[in-house]
């Protein structure tokens, strides 16, 4: 059986619903219920060979709207350090499907596809210089209406351990594109853009405190659609072991923003929001079990259309190196939910619901 479905198999009697509203993009984000009325269609890709890409095909006269990614295979040291991480978590640059990629493990690819004149567009930025942020600028008359990145040179110790790190994958503060940045190697952003009338309007939240939540609320009669997190500060060590984490990046329980925390550093929500009457609603799950997938499971007669996740435990060592990571955070196989899944603590997944 397909890894992801035999996920689904466990957590269809396992995960919680409440009816509330949540990463991928993280998490990405679909495209705007406006723009795309039609409910996504959830397309798996294969499990990637170790360190490969991954890529989930949308079907003919179909076009992707967002995505995530779901991890077969995780690696780390016995005593902890992580030698593993996402590197990938976009829109295909011809924008027929969603692709993913591990520094190391297996990965699968996890596509949501909508009829092709519903379907935002993509525009892919050049690769970043070590350590910057990039953009992906949507064309003149478009609007930012989700996106990911894709890495073009993570750092990692000799022994195995990362010394590299996803810090910001985001809409730009003026909505006119996506932004990525790697705490060291180069990124490329990938946006997915919708025309103007049809695009979410983008909020910015203060940055955090350290290791505090940052919450871009979206202005009244409105509710949010997606969204992203920009690192201001991201700890590490000289020696380049990371002691930092995105812990959440997700929709808030009540709808109403995007959530976004690092472990020890500082960090800014991007909320994208629409008109409350063409929102999604939330789901949250339950918190999972240590190191277990845990699944937020739409109500009758809706579909999955985004997500993301909220760690409420996460692992580190004594002296601040990370042995933990949202090694998960997807649609479901079947479209009726949002995956999430830790390599050791515990976590959130957090569902955006359209109607079907």
């Amino acid at each position: 059986m397909n890894p992801l479905a035999t996920a689904r198999v466990r957590l269809c009697a396992a995960a919680a619903v409440l009816p509330l509203l949540l990463l991928t993009g993280a998490a990405p984000a679909g495209a705007r219920p406006a723009a795309a009325p039609t409910a996504p269609q959830v397309v798996v890709g294969p499990s990637s060979a170790d360190g490969q890409a991954s890529k989930a095909t949308c079907p003919s006269g179909t076009r992707v709207a967002g995505g995530g990614h779901f991890s077969n295979t995780f690696h780390y040291a016995n005593g902890g350090d992580i030698y593993d991480a996402v590197r990938a978590n976009a829109p295909t640059r011809a924008g027929d499907g969603w692709t993913v990629q591990q520094l190391k493990g297996k990965a699968q690819a996890v596509a949501l596809c909508v009829p092709a004149d519903e379907a935002p567009s993509v525009a892919v930025s050049d690769p970043s210089a070590d350590g910057q942020a990039v953009k992906a600028t949507c064309p003149s008359g478009t609007r930012v209406a989700g996106g990911g990145f894709f890495s073009n040179v993570f750092h990692y110790a000799n022994g195995g351990t990362i010394y590299d790190y996803v810090r910001s994958s985001s809409p730009s503060r003026a909505g006119d594109g996506w932004l990525a940045q790697q705490v060291k190697g180069k990124v490329q952003a990938v946006a997915l853009c919708a025309p103007e009338d049809r695009a979410p309007g983008v909020v910015v939240s203060d940055p955090s405190g350290d290791a505090q939540a940052a919450r871009a609320t979206c202005p009244s009669g409105r509710r949010v659609v997606g969204g992203g997190h920009f690192s201001n500060t991201f700890h590490y060590a000289n020696g380049g072991t990371m002691y930092d984490a995105v812990l959440a990046n997700s929709p808030s329980r009540a709808g109403d923003a995007w959530v976004a925390q690092q472990m020890k550093g500082k960090v800014q929500a991007v909320a994208l929001c629409v008109p409350a009457d063409e929102a999604p609603g939330v789901v949250v799950s339950d918190p999972s079990a240590d190191g277990q997938a845990v699944k937020a499971t739409c109500p009758s007669g809706s579909r999955v259309v985004g997500g993301g996740h909220f760690s409420n435990t996460f692992h580190r060592a004594n002296g601040g190196n990370i042995y933990d990571y949202v090694r998960t955070s997807s649609p479901s196989g079947s479209g009726d939910g949002w995956v999430a899944q830790q390599v050791k603590g515990k976590v959130q997944a957090i569902a955006l619901c359209g109607a079907s």
